[in-house]
């Protein structure tokens, strides 16, 4: 389980390496926050509310470390491709709940429709997945209800502008 001191500490480490892949574009610099966000991100699902609300509150301080929540989530859903990897799609919706749609949430709600494509494309069934950890997500945020979105994704709208694309991967 994590730390709270020792992850204010990654946090400045994750603010850093995000100002470098801004300048750079240079993606390997990427790999051991992702490897060090697997283990943060399995925490925050299986620790209690509180331990998610300071982890929540601590990602709404360091907005670089939110940017590399956004790059971990969608760089991680391009590697779900079979039933195996339902584990990467928990991970992938963690991170959406953690970043709490701070940034804008219409990102988070494509985030989460490319998610739940990349998932009936593997052969994952999303549904409990997302209904999981959106009871785990917090009931307000900004501009959205995240324990919503997430655990009714599919009656949002999001949901029925690409539920389309849904039946012709399921009919594949």
């Amino acid at each position: 389980m994590f730390k709270k001191k020792a992850v204010k500490q990654k946090m400045a480490e994750w603010d850093a390496v995000d100002n470098e892949y801004r300048e750079t574009r240079n993606e390997s610099i990427l790999e051991k926050p992702f490897v060090e966000l697997d283990d943060l991100l399995n925490d925050y699902i299986n620790t209690n509310s509180k331990n998610r609300k300071f982890l929540r509150n601590l990602f709404k301080e360091h907005r670089n470390s939110r940017d590399l929540l956004f790059q971990y989530w969608h760089n991680k859903t391009k590697t779900i491709e079979s039933v195996d990897d339902a584990g990467k799609l928990d991970l992938c919706l963690a991170a959406i709940s953690l970043e709490n749609f701070l940034f804008d949430d219409r990102d988070s709600l494509i985030g989460l429709a490319e998610l739940y494509l990349a998932s009936v494309k593997a052969g994952i069934d999303p549904d409990p997945h997302y209904q999981r950890i959106g009871e785990m997500s917090e009931k307000k945020a900004y501009g959205a209800t995240v324990k919503n979105q997430i655990g009714n994704f599919k009656k949002t709208a999001m949901f029925g502008s690409i539920e389309k694309k849904f039946e012709r991967i399921r009919n594949q």
